[in-house]
C-alpha cells in the first residue's frame, strides 16, 4: 500500500505516537503500519551489545585522508556491519566544525574548514545508504563544545553561520541526501534548534529542499508543540505518555494541523520503507582494505631521515600505549570491538629485535643503555579525561610524565621517533628534538597494524592535517569565547583555525593540510587556467621520484585582498594516487558555486581581484594566478572591452586570437609572425590583457579597420 494511503487511515491518535520515539533507540513502530527503525550511535562503528563490531578508524583520522573513495569506501563497509548487527539507521556523521581545540568531541569531527568536511562526509553518507542503512547528519547546528551544551546559547551573525557553520551541512544535504538530520541542543540566536524554523524550515527544508526527517538530540526538546510547529518530525528517546497528550492540546488550539503532522508522518513512513527494502549486496569488512586505509591517512609531520624503519634495525619501543593503544574517543559512540590490534605486536612481525619498556619513567641504568639501540620509537597518548563527550579536554598536551619521558629520551638519543595517539590538535613543541613524528589519531581495530605498516615503509603515510596545530592555546581566535557554561559570541565570526591564522601571520607548529610522505613528489607543469568568467581548470603533472608507492595531496584556494574576508578559503582539492618512478596528471575544475558567499544575508557570487592558488598546504603555495572575478554580462562587450576578457575565457579564447593573434604579437614583439608567447612574460600579458579591442587596430597593418571590429564585437556576443 502506498504511504499516503496508509496515512489516510491513520488515527490521530497513530500518528501522533509516531512523533516520538518507541523506545531509547527505536522509533517508527506501529502494528499494522511500520516495524519500526532501530537506531544506534556512531560514526566510528556501529554499537552493539556483544562487541562484535569493528571499530572503525575515526572521523579525526578519516578527514586527515584527504580522500573521498576511502571515506565512501568504509561507509560502504560501515553500511553493511549495520546490516548485519540489525540496524537500521546509523546516529552519524557528526560534522560540526573545529571551532576550538579544547572542544571535547572534535575526534568525532571532520575539520575547521567546512569545504573538506563537506565533501568528505558527503562520500561517507553515500557509501552507507548504498549497503540500505540510513544515516542522520548531526548537530544542527552550533555544536561546537562540549560544556553546557544541554541549554548553550549560541549567538552568531547570519553571514558567518551560513558560510562557516552550515556550509558542510548543505553540502551533505544537497549532495548525499541523508536520511535524517539531528538537531542540536543548542540555542541558535536566541531560539533552541530544535524550535528553530528559520533552520529546520528555511533553511533546511524551504532553501535546501531536505526532504528527509529531522529528529531531536537526545532529551533536547524543551517545547514540544513550538518544536513540532517549527519543524520537527520525531522526539527522541519515547516519550508517548507526554508528547500525545502536548500535541493533541497543541491541534486543538491550532497550533498544529492535521496537514502539518500528515507530512511529517510520510517523511518518517518513506523513512522505514528505505531502510526495510534493502538492496542485494555483497559488501563486507575487509581488514586489509581498513587497514591500509587507515596507515594512509596517518599524517607524517617530521622525518629527519629516521622513517622509514629497517628490519634489520635493533630498535627499543617506550610507553605501555603501544602494547594497549587507545583507539577511539569517550561518550555514546564509544563501542566494545571484536578485535584490536597491538603496534608492539605488529611492529615485532616485522622485526624481532624490537625491544619494550613499558613505562614512561626511565631509571638512569635504561638511560645509559639507550646507545645500543639504532632507533627509539615511543608511543604517547592524551589522557582517557580527554576527548570524550559531554565535557571538554582540559588542555591539548600529552600527560607530563609522557613529555618528560620523550625529552629526556631525546637528551639520550639522537633518533627518536614519537607516535601521537589524540583525538584533535595537540601541543607537539615536547617533541622539538625528537627526529620523527607521526600523527595517528585514533586509528580502530585494526589500527595496531597500521602504524607498524607505515612506521616500516609498507605503506607511506599519505595523510594531511584537517585542522591546525598552534603554538598554544593563546593564538587560537576563539579562546576567549570559548568554555562559558550559558552564552557563547562567536566574535571571531569566519576567523577560525587557518582561515586566521594566515590572515594575521600566525606562526603555527603545524598547517591546515600539512603532511610529508615517503615519497618524494615534484610537481611539475602547473596550469591555473580560466575556462569561464567564474569557471577555471587548475591542473599538474606530479611525479613520483621514489622507491614508495604513494598519495599526493593538492589543495585550491582562493586568496582574497580584503581586510574583511579570511586571507584563504579552500576551494576545493584532490588527491593522486602515483605509483614509484611514475607520474600522473592531476586536474581540478572550479564553477560559479566555488565562489558562491553570504553576504548580508543573501548568497551572491564574489566579485573582485582575488588569487586562485595550488598548494600543499595552507602556508606552502605552488602556483597563483591573479583574477578580477565578475558575472558575465554581454552588455559590456564592445570595441572598448578589454582584450584580456576574451583572452581568460576558454568561451571566447579561440575567436579572440583568430582575429587578433597577429596585432598582438606586432604590438609585443614587432612582428606578426613572432614565435614568442607573450604570455609568458608578465609585462606583456599583463598590457595585452588590459588594453581595450579597439587598440589593436593600430597593429593590424588594415586586417582590423572600425566595420570589422564591430562585426567581431556581435560574433563575440553570439558565443
Amino acid at each position: 500500500m502506498k504511504v499516503k494511503e496508509i496515512i489516510k487511515r491513520m488515527k490521530i491518535e497513530d500518528k501522533l505516537r509516531l512523533l516520538t520515539g518507541y523506545d531509547g533507540f527505536s522509533a517508527v513502530r506501529l502494528d499494522g503500519v511500520a516495524t519500526g527503525v532501530q537506531m544506534a550511535d556512531g560514526p566510528n562503528g556501529v554499537k552493539t551489545k556483544d562487541g562484535s563490531a569493528t571499530c572503525f578508524p575515526y572521523t579525526c583520522l578519516m578527514a586527515s585522508s584527504w580522500d573521498r573513495e576511502s571515506c565512501y569506501e568504509l561507509g560502504k563497509m560501515l553500511g553493511a556491519e549495520c546490516r548485519t548487527a540489525g540496524v537500521d539507521l546509523l546516529l552519524g556523521p557528526a560534522i560540526n566544525i573545529k571551532r576550538h581545540p579544547l572542544c571535547g568531541r572534535n575526534f568525532e569531527y571532520y575539520s575547521e574548514d567546512p569545504v573538506l568536511t563537506g565533501a568528505l562526509a558527503s562520500r561517507f553518507v553515500k557509501g552507507i545508504r548504498e549497503e540500505g542503512t540510513a544515516t542522520c547528519v548531526k548537530h544542527f547546528a552550533c555544536n561546537n563544545q562540549e560544556n553546557g551544551r544541554w541549554a548553550l546559547e549560541c549567538t552568531v551573525d547570519d553571514d558567518t553561520l551560513r558560510n562557516l557553520y552550515l556550509k558542510a551541512f548543505e553540502t551533505v544535504v544537497t549532495q548525499a541526501k541523508p536520511d535524517m538530520i539531528m538537531a542540536s541542543y543548542s540555542s541558535v540566536n536566541g531560539v533552541p534548534a530544535t524550535e528553530n524554523a528559520y533552520l529546520l524550515k528555511t533553511v533546511l527544508r524551504e532553501e535546501w529542499g531536505f526532504e528527509g526527517v529531522v529528529v531531536s538530540d537526545w532529551c533536547a526538546v524543551e517545547n514540544l508543540s513550538s518544536a513540532f510547529q517549527n519543524g520537527l518530525d520525531l522526539e527522541m528517546p519515547g516519550n508517548a505518555k507526554i508528547t500525545v497528550p502536548a500535541l493533541q492540546k497543541a491541534m486543538e488550539n491550532g497550533v498544529l494541523t492535521e496537514a502539518e503532522i500528515d507530512g511529517k508522518i510520510e517523511r518518517l513512513l518513506r523513512l522505514e520503507r528505505f531502510v526495510k527494502e534493502k538492496p542485494q549486496t555483497a559488501t563486507v569488512t575487509d581488514g586489509e582494505v581498513l587497514r591500509k586505509r587507515t596507515a594512509e591517512a596517518f599524517v607524517l609531520l617530521k622525518n629527519e631521515g629516521v622513517l622509514p624503519l629497517l628490519r634489520t634495525e635493533k630498535l627499543l619501543v617506550v610507553g605501555w600505549r603501544a602494547e594497549s593503544p587507545r583507539i577511539q574517543g569517550g561518550g555514546c559512540a564509544e563501542l566494545k570491538t571484536k578485535s584490536q590490534s597491538s603496534p608492539l605486536a605488529e611492529m615485532r612481525k616485522y622485526n624481532e629485535n624490537c625491544d619494550y619498556i613499558p613505562a614512561y619513567e626511565l631509571s638512569a641504568e635504561k638511560l645509559s643503555a639507550l646507545k645500543k639501540y639504532d632507533k627509539v620509537v615511543v608511543f604517547v597518548c592524551v589522557s582517557d579525561k580527554n576527548d570524550s563527550e559531554a565535557f571538554d579536554r582540559k588542555d591539548i598536551c600529552f600527560p607530563a610524565e609522557q613529555t618528560a619521558c620523550v625529552e629526556t629520551l631525546c637528551r639520550h638519543h639522537e633518533k627518536v621517533v614519537v607516535v601521537m595517539q589524540n583525538g584533535s590538535a595537540v601541543e607537539t613543541r615536547f617533541a622539538e628534538n625528537a627526529k620523527g613524528l607521526l600523527e595517528t589519531y585514533y586509528a580502530g581495530s585494526y589500527g595496531g597494524g597500521a602504524v607498524a605498516d607505515a612506521l616500516f615503509g609498507k605503506t607511506s603515510p599519505a595523510g594531511r592535517l584537517a585542522e591546525s596545530f598552534p603554538l598554544s592555546l593563546s593564538q587560537v581566535s576563539s579562546n576567549a569565547n570559548f568554555g562559558a557554561k550559558k552564552k557563547i559570541v562567536y566574535e571571531e565570526r569566519e576567523f577560525v583555525g587557518y582561515r586566521y591564522y594566515t590572515t594575521y601571520g600566525v606562526k603555527t607548529a603545524y598547517p591546515f593540510g600539512f603532511g610529508l610522505t615517503y615519497c618524494d613528489f615534484k610537481t611539475e607543469e602547473i596550469e591555473i587556467k580560466r575556462t569561464g568568467a567564474y569557471e577555471f581548470e587548475i591542473s599538474c603533472v606530479v611525479k613520483n621520484e621514489s622507491a614508495f608507492d604513494g598519495k599526493e595531496t593538492l589543495q585550491v584556494y582562493l586568496q582574497s585582498f580584503s581586510p574583511f574576508q579570511p586571507k584563504l578559503r579552500l576551494l576545493d582539492f584532490c588527491k593522486v594516487a602515483v605509483e614509484k618512478g611514475g607520474k600522473k596528471r592531476a586536474v581540478i575544475r572550479l564553477d560559479k558555486s566555488h565562489f558562491e558567499r553570504y553576504e548580508n544575508g543573501k548568497k551572491i557570487l564574489l566579485t573582485g581581484k582575488y588569487a586562485v592558488c595550488l598548494a600543499k598546504s595552507s602556508e606552502e603555495i605552488l602556483a597563483e594566478e591573479r583574477v578580477t572575478l565578475e558575472e558575465e554580462n554581454l552588455s559590456i562587450i564592445n570595441e572598448k572591452t578589454p582584450l584580456g576578457f576574451f583572452l581568460c575565457n576558454e568561451k571566447y579564447r579561440a575567436t579572440a586570437l583568430k582575429y587578433f593573434e597577429k596585432a598582438i604579437k606586432v604590438w609585443a614583439f614587432g612582428d606578426e609572425n613572432a614565435t614568442g608567447d607573450f604570455e609568458k612574460e608578465e609585462f606583456l600579458k599583463n598590457s595585452v590583457y588590459n588594453m581595450p579591442m579597439r587598440s589593436f587596430v593600430y597593429f593590424a597593418n588594415g586586417a582590423l579597420d572600425e566595420e570589422k571590429l564591430k562585426k567581431i564585437v556581435e560574433e563575440l556576443k553570439t558565443l
